[in-house]
Parts: structure tokens; C-alpha cells; sequence
């Protein structure tokens, strides 16, 4: 056991003397209770062990036509569909960020341009499919971001609402269940961030699209070493989902069962872990904008919805969902062009690309993901703060990244709208450069850090060190666990290590000194 651990950690990184000293008195606190109902002895420093998880969504990106990227958090807190937040700002498209070599596939946008909405005879093939061709038969064509929207959160029969699609029984796991080591990183980051803003005597601690809750439990856990920090938290979780959010009640503490917890968003503060206050929303707009911020989101942005668009010979043309009435073909739905320009290409997509690109080009936006970043940027700006983001994708514009799951296998997008989970590839760079955008010439700069590797993150951050001290109180059994569970976030190549990027922004007291992202 010995060994193999000191083989892994002379090849890693540490990081700061905050983490190091941190992380050598971590395994002792960590014992005591995060529930109150609970004695400090019946809480082991382990969590059960998580084996047996299915894959990540991020994988199997690229490997066929039909296999899709990861996948992500619950909870989309995105703004109603009609809403594009960025019609008075410059266009956000950057010619040498736009990667539009990628073709569509055969299921993709049909090069004939739409221009009747269609009929059809064939059954639905899941409940929000009906409600779905109604509302095409009586508007028209619907955006990619339209129908994603309607399929990951309707009220009734999208994706996140209906039950816990997280772990074994899920369709896909995400790396705060794959192991506590994770939450125990992003908290002391947050510990650092929180310092570096000034130590304020209150302030918000937002995570958006909080899954079962397991990531903020874990980080508050880490983060209770430092007494003042949790004195001065006010927890926001942004989720759209009652299921999740009954999921997350239980495991903050805020109730003994998840059956006990309101399906209703709580009018109050629920006091949870360490008597921590702890508040629901569903969009970032209910959350006071009143004090310092420290927001993350993991796996959360590949879940916002996209708009699509092509360029064609009279220029771009967004990707909608139409019905499909050939009874030749399995689905319901099927990808056409617009006809004419659409409120989301005019807004998105300024007249300097079209010189760059040619017929048959094709870009993805989410106008969701960039309006949730200047928000925040907003805050941050404001009150001071930092956001963190953990999600699979790159430094660019993708042409056509939307991908489907279900049961652990890739599925059509369009095939059970509500039955199956729907991502995209997250362009960091839109996000960036929402961020970044001001109308105030005189307001604070934003300083952005990223994007790196979760690896590189991870062991800049210490998760080494930690692994060693977990290591020293595991049973037998555990340490393989403990082993297969590091390589999972870590591993360049079998696990999350190179394909999930870690990327934040933030306005601290001294410019440039959030940790866990090299120089």
C-alpha cells in the first residue's frame, strides 16, 4: 500500500502551503458529524464506496456517430426560451475560435430549408413527445435550445424531473459521486477564494445544478476547518428539479428523509449541516444581489441548451426541430434549416463570420450559458467573488456537439424526448467572453483563469496528499477503492483527467491569485 502510494505522489503536485497544512489535519476533522441527529463516531471518515458506477458521459465523445459527450449536472436555471439575452451587446463570435469543419450527421439538418410544419400518424414514443408535435403543429418549428429546454425540464415529463438519474440506477455518474476527494478539493478552493476576497463576514455560496447534493456536502465538509467561513455561508443551490431537490435536502441535512422535504421551492432558509442556512432557487435572477459570491457549477453548462445554426448560399440559417411524417424513419422529429434569419442568429452571430466561412459551415451557441456568466460576472464585480467551472469540452466554438443517453448507452437526440439525458461540449470561450463584457467603462475587471485539465487542477490542489491520508485509515478493502476512484478523476486517459477542463473568473484583492491553475 505503501508503495504504491508514494509512486503516485512524487509524480504529482501538492500545491500552496494553505492546501498542504489543510489537508494533514483533514482525516481527523472530517469525522465529525455533518447531520446533527447523528453521533460523531457513526460518521466514517470514508463515504461507502462507490464502485460499480456507470461511466461518465464524456468518454465516449467522438468515438461514433452516435455516442455523445458526458453528461451533466440537474437543475437548469435558464432564462424562458423566447429571451436572448444579448441582443444589445457585440456579437460573440470570433472567427478564429470557430471549429466548422464537422460535418452533421445522417440525422442531422436536412439541407432542404423548412418550409411546410408537417404532419404525422406515428405514435409518440414517450409522453412529452405528444405535447411536443402539438406545439410544433400549432407554432412551427421549434430551436435545438427550445426542445432541449422542454426535454431536460418540463414540468412534467423532462428529463431531471421525474427522479434521481445520478449513480447506478441513473443513466450516467458524475465525479462528486465518484469520490468524496473531489467535494473535498473544490471546498478548500473555496476556503482560499473566500479568504482572497477579503474574509467577508457573510456571503453566498451558490452551486448550480447541485445533482443529490454529494458535492456540496463533501466541500462543506472540508470546508468546516475553517470556523469562520462557515459562519459566514449563506448556501444557494439553483435547481429546477423537485426530485433533486427533495435528494439534496436530505443530504445537506436539512431533513432526516428525502420524503419529508417540501416538493414546493421553501419560502425560508432550511438550516442543514453545521446550522447552515440553506436556499432554493430556480433561476440566478431570485438570489439577492447584496454581497460577495462564490459560485460553482460542475457539469452543469453541457446541460443549457444550444441554438444550432448553418451557413448556407443566403446566409446563416438556424437548425430547428420539425415533425417527421416519413413513416420510413424511426422518429417523430427531425432537424431542419429556417427559412429566413431567426431572432438567435441575429443576436448571436455577428456579419464578420459569414466572411470566414462557406457553404455547409455550422456552429453551436448557448445564449443560456453566456447570459449565466455575465450575471455572474455582474455580482462579481460588484460584491467581489469568484466562479468555478467544471464541465468536458474546450476553448472553442463547436459546429454540432448535442448528444443523447439513455441506460448508460448513446442514443438518436430526437429519439424519447423526457426518457433520455441531452449535453453538448461547453465552449469555454463564449463563456469567457461573456464574462469579460461590460457596459461600464469605469467598472472592476474581471480576471479569468483557465481553462486546464481536472487533473492538473486536481493535483495542483493536493488531492495526492489527501489520497495518502485516506489511504492510512482505509481497510483492505478500501484501498483499491480508494486507488480506482483517484484514477478515475485523474487519469489522463481512462478517466476524467484530460477530457473535463476546469476554468474560473473572479475579482479578488490582489489580481491573478485564485489557486489550482498553473502559471
Amino acid at each position: 500500500r505503501t508503495r504504491t502510494v508514494v509512486l503516485m505522489h512524487k509524480s504529482t503536485m501538492i500545491g500552496s502551503s494553505l492546501y498542504a497544512c489543510a489537508l494533514r489535519r483533514l482525516s481527523a476533522q472530517l469525522s465529525a458529524t455533518a447531520m446533527p441527529w447523528l453521533s460523531p463516531s457513526s460518521l466514517p471518515v470514508l463515504r461507502p464506496p462507490t464502485s460499480n458506477q456507470p461511466p461518465s458521459r464524456a468518454f465516449s465523445y467522438g468515438s461514433s456517430s452516435s455516442s455523445p459527450s458526458s453528461w451533466s449536472s440537474s437543475g437548469l436555471t435558464s432564462p424562458p426560451p423566447s429571451s436572448f439575452p444579448f441582443h444589445s451587446t457585440p456579437p460573440l463570435i470570433m472567427g478564429a475560435t470557430c471549429c466548422p469543419s464537422r460535418p452533421y450527421s445522417a440525422s442531422s439538418a436536412s439541407d432542404e430549408e423548412h418550409d411546410s410544419y408537417g404532419s404525422t400518424a406515428k405514435e409518440p414514443s414517450s409522453p412529452l413527445s405528444s405535447i411536443l408535435l402539438d406545439e410544433i403543429k400549432i407554432r412551427g418549428p421549434m430551436t435545438v435550445a427550445q426542445f432541449m429546454r422542454h426535454a431536460l425540464t418540463h414540468p412534467t415529463h423532462g428529463y431531471y424531473m421525474r427522479k434521481d438519474v445520478f449513480g447506478q440506477q441513473g443513466d450516467f455518474t458524475t465525479a462528486p459521486e465518484v469520490s468524496q476527494m473531489f467535494g473535498e478539493m473544490i471546498g478548500l478552493w473555496c476556503v482560499d477564494a473566500w479568504k482572497k476576497i477579503g474574509s467577508p463576514r457573510e456571503f453566498q455560496l451558490i452551486e448550480m445544478g447541485p445533482g443529490r447534493g454529494t458535492l456540496m456536502m463533501d466541500m462543506l465538509r472540508a470546508a468546516h476547518l475553517q470556523s469562520d467561513f462557515i459562519q459566514a455561508v449563506q448556501v444557494h443551490f439553483l435547481e429546477a428539479s423537485p426530485a433533486l431537490r427533495r435528494l439534496q435536502m436530505q443530504t445537506v441535512g436539512c431533513v432526516r428523509k428525502a420524503s419529508d422535504a417540501p416538493m414546493d421551492l421553501p419560502s425560508e432558509p432550511m438550516r442543514g449541516m453545521h446550522s447552515i442556512p440553506f436556499h432554493w432557487h430556480t433561476h440566478i435572477s431570485s438570489i439577492p444581489d447584496s454581497m460577495p459570491v462564490i459560485a460553482v457549477g460542475q457539469e452543469f453548462l453541457d446541460a443549457l441548451p444550444v441554438h444550432q445554426f448553418r451557413y448556407t448560399d443566403r446566409g446563416w440559417r438556424e437548425v430547428l426541430v420539425d415533425i417527421d411524417s416519413d413513416p420510413s424513419t424511426p422518429n417523430s422529429f427531425r432537424f431542419v434549416l429556417s427559412t429566413s434569419s431567426t431572432p438567435a442568429s441575429a443576436a448571436l452571430i455577428r456579419d464578420s463570420v459569414a466572411r470566414k466561412c462557406v457553404v455547409g459551415d455550422a456552429i453551436e451557441l448557448s445564449a443560456d450559458a453566456m447570459s449565466l456568466s455575465s450575471s455572474l460576472a455582474a455580482r462579481i464585480r460588484k460584491h467581489m467573488g469568484a466562479a468555478l467551472f467544471v464541465d468536458y469540452g474546450d476553448d472553442k466554438v463547436y459546429s454540432n456537439s448535442l448528444q443523447a443517453i439513455k441506460e448508460h448507452k448513446f442514443c438518436d437526440p430526437l429519439q424519447e424526448p423526457g426518457l433520455v439525458d441531452l449535453s453538448v461540449m461547453v465552449d469555454f470561450s463564449s463563456v469567457r467572453y461573456a464574462a469579460r463584457q461590460t457596459f461600464d467603462p469605469q467598472s472592476e475587471p474581471i480576471d479569468w483563469y483557465g481553462s486546464v485539465t481536472q487533473r492538473d487542477f486536481l493535483q495542483t490542489l493536493g488531492i495526492d496528499a489527501r489520497l495518502t491520508t485516506l489511504l492510512r485509515e482505509a481497510s483492505t478493502k478500501q484501498v483499491p477503492e480508494l486507488i480506482t476512484a483517484y484514477r478515475r478523476l485523474v487519469d489522463p486517459d481512462t478517466g476524467m483527467g484530460r477530457m473535463y477542463k476546469v476554468c474560473a473568473f473572479g475579482r479578488t484583492k490582489q489580481s491573478r491569485d485564485l489557486e489550482g491553475f498553473l502559471a
